[in-house]
């Protein structure tokens, strides 16, 4: 930005204007690391898990009255997973990711809208 007065003094200054990403859900829990992508979103999420130990580990989503409306056991984190979901058929609301391995117990806030 470069302001001038009319005594043809003048004068600049830089601007710097940070933008972040807020669209998803990200934790790092010891040795683990999962991402949640888009959220909120219309029902599709990418779930992003990383581990430093290979393991089976149970993937459950839960509504905001408790029911379970997905259910995967022994997923096994090899290392980093990439998993899409597409929850298009549960209705809008709060559900909670829940991951449970050795050692690990990691609960996150998915929106579906």
């Amino acid at each position: 930005m470069e302001v001038t007065d009319t005594e043809t003094c003048s004068n600049s200054d830089v601007i710097i204007i940070s933008f972040h990403d807020c669209t998803g859900v990200s934790e790092v829990a010891d040795n683990w690391m999962v991402a949640i992508y888009p959220n909120p979103s219309n029902g599709q999420f990418t779930f992003e898990i990383k581990s430093k130990s290979n393991q089976l580990v149970q993937m459950h989503i839960f509504n905001a009255f408790g029911s379970k409306v997905y259910r995967e056991d022994n997923l096994s984190v090899n290392g980093s997973i990439t998993k899409t979901l597409n929850l298009n058929d549960a209705p809008e609301g709060i559900y909670y990711l829940n991951l449970q391995g050795d050692g690990v117990n990691i609960i996150k806030k998915i929106v579906i809208q």
